[in-house]
C-alpha cells in the first residue's frame, strides 16, 4: 500500500476489488468503503445520476404547472367573457350621459337636477303602471302619456319644465338604456299585450 504525501493510504484495486491488505488499511473519516458511489472508488465507477438530471426534472415540472395554469386561466377568461353581464341603471351616470347628449337649446334650460327629477318621475310612472295590473307580463307605456303624466307632476310639485325638455330627457334615457344594453328589440303589434 502506497502512502501519498498527505499521509492517507491509497487503495490499490485489482480485478476483484481491493486486496485483503487494502481492506485492513486505515480509512479516512467520512469515507465508507462499502459504498462505491461515495467511497474511494467513486470517481472510477461513476455516479449513477449526473447533477443536471434533477434540474431538468424540476424545469419540466415548472413548465407543466405553468402550462396548466395558463390553460385554466384562458378557459375561465373565455367562459366569463361569453357570459352576459346584467345591465345596471346608475342614476348619476345616466344624468351625466343624458345631459351631455341634450340639444343645445334644451341644455341651456335644464340643469342636472332637472334631468335627475325627470328620470325619477319617469321611474315612478313606470312603477305605477306595473303595479296597476300585476297579472300582465308586459306593460306598454305610451310616450305621450308618459310626457303628460310627468308634466302634470311637474306642475303639481312646482317644477318649471317644458314638454320639449321632457321629451329630450326621455329620448336621452332611451339612448342610455341602449348604451348599457338594457333595451331589447322594439315590440311589434303581434307582441302588444293589450
Amino acid at each position: 500500500m502506497a502512502r501519498p504525501a498527505g499521509g492517507v493510504p491509497r487503495l490499490k484495486a485489482g480485478p476483484g476489488g481491493p486486496s485483503a491488505a487494502d481492506r485492513s488499511a486505515p480509512v479516512p473519516a467520512g469515507v465508507d468503503r462499502s459504498d462505491p458511489v461515495r467511497g474511494r472508488n467513486a470517481k472510477r465507477i461513476g455516479r449513477p445520476y449526473s447533477a443536471p438530471v434533477p434540474w431538468v426534472l424540476v424545469a419540466v415540472a415548472v413548465i407543466a404547472v405553468v402550462v396548466m395554469g395558463l390553460v385554466v386561466i384562458g378557459r375561465e377568461t373565455g367562459r366569463l367573457a361569453a357570459r352576459v353581464h346584467p345591465a345596471v341603471f346608475d342614476l348619476e351616470e345616466a344624468v351625466d350621459f343624458i345631459a351631455e347628449g341634450l340639444p343645445v337649446e334644451v341644455a341651456s334650460r335644464l340643469t342636472h337636477d332637472d334631468v335627475r327629477w325627470v328620470l325619477r318621475a319617469d321611474a315612478d310612472l313606470l312603477e305605477h303602471v306595473t303595479l296597476e295590473d300585476p297579472e300582465r307580463e308586459r306593460a306598454v307605456v305610451d310616450e305621450h302619456d308618459a310626457v303628460a303624466r310627468i308634466l302634470a307632476r311637474a306642475e303639481h310639485e312646482g317644477w318649471s319644465i317644458e314638454d320639449v325638455d321632457v321629451v329630450a330627457v326621455l329620448d336621452g334615457r332611451t339612448a342610455y338604456l341602449e348604451a348599457i344594453g338594457a333595451v331589447g328589440p322594439k315590440a311589434t303589434d303581434a307582441d302588444d299585450p293589450r
